[in-house]
């Protein structure tokens, strides 16, 4: 219960200064709508949900992780790790940033500090701590708010990759082809060359 507690308290301080860093974003060039936004957007925030309410008795509180206890410390440095890498990919896009999968004026490609490791470094966090979170509840409706999350990022990945391939073309295929969409594999040599240029 302290662990779920602790979770929770981490991803509401994290919504505070996501909500803090929406300021001075540039004006949308073209994008989403918002029927598109919504349909991404209901069941991640659905899934959010089901892992932040506490299950009701029955078959959707039965544990299927017998507990998340032993492994709480990695637990919520999972959770740290993850939603600090979005806060650090999203201080790198600057303005332009977005909830919705738009172009803003002056759209800029990003590819420096956590763009140097994954495509997506905002939803990788975000996966991350959300399975983190997933594991320290550890029940049927944890796992089905995993499910939501994972399924609704996907979604977007889909949607933000075919725009960014639209808008810039070989430049985006070429770091396409170099940087992987979610997992950092070969991160370290990437991260070096980055940080020693």
């Amino acid at each position: 219960m302290i662990l779920r507690m602790l979770i929770v308290t981490i991803w509401g301080l994290w919504c505070l200064a996501w909500a803090a860093a929406s300021r001075g974003v540039k004006p949308v060039a073209r994008g989403d709508s918002w029927s598109d936004w919504l349909t991404r957007q209901v069941p991640y925030v659905g899934g959010l949900a089901l892992l932040a309410l506490p299950a009701p008795s029955g078959l959707l509180a039965h544990r299927i992780v017998p507990t998340g206890d032993e492994i709480a410390p990695l637990l919520v440095a999972l959770t740290v790790g993850g939603l600090g890498l979005t806060l650090w990919a999203r201080r790198v896009l600057g303005g332009n940033w977005s909830n919705v999968v738009v172009l803003r004026e002056h759209h800029e490609l990003v590819t420096d500090g956590p763009y140097t490791l994954v495509r997506h470094p905002i939803y990788s966090g975000l996966l991350l701590a959300a399975i983190a979170w997933s594991l320290a509840d550890g029940s049927v409706m944890a796992l089905g708010g995993i499910t939501l999350v994972v399924g609704a990022l996907a979604v977007q990945i889909r949607d933000e990759e075919r725009l960014m391939d639209a808008a810039f073309g070989a430049s985006y295929a070429r770091y396409r082809a170099e940087v992987p969409a979610l997992l950092p594999l070969g991160a370290p040599g990437r991260l070096l060359a980055y940080l020693t240029r």
